[in-house]
């Protein structure tokens, strides 16, 4: 429906789609809905609503990296965070090292992602 007024143009919603579903799917299988009947876009940004980007954060940057994936390697980028950063420690704890070290060999470093310490800290 078009916008009547020029406020309502401006609107963070003004592409924004509400998809009930029939019954309670959980957030996986929910967002795997949208993804497959939502969405029709090259690329796919999800925030969930309890995550809060606190520093710049390297959209662009993650965009271009998938772009120039000529072998399309790249699927999914994650954003470190303080709750995920212990990670590798604990799934190496539950599976163990030598998977943990496996996994960590299948983790891409695009050069587009090496991004300088002056943005983001020493620590990313």
């Amino acid at each position: 429906e078009e916008a009547d007024s020029p406020s309502e143009t401006k609107s963070p919603f003004r592409n924004t789609q509400v998809v009930e579903l029939e019954e309670r799917h959980g957030y996986g299988f929910a967002l795997r809905h949208a993804l497959h009947h939502c969405v029709d876009t090259p690329y796919v940004c999800v925030i969930q609503h309890d995550r809060t980007f606190m520093r710049p954060t390297p959209v662009e940057e993650v965009v271009t990296a998938m772009e120039n994936d000529a072998e399309q390697k790249i699927k999914y980028v994650g954003m470190n965070m303080r709750s995920n950063l212990m990670y590798y420690d604990i799934f190496g704890g539950k599976y163990s090292r030598r998977a943990a070290d496996e996994i960590k060999t299948m983790i891409l470093h695009p050069k587009e992602l090496c991004i300088s310490g002056n943005m983001y800290g020493a620590n990313g």
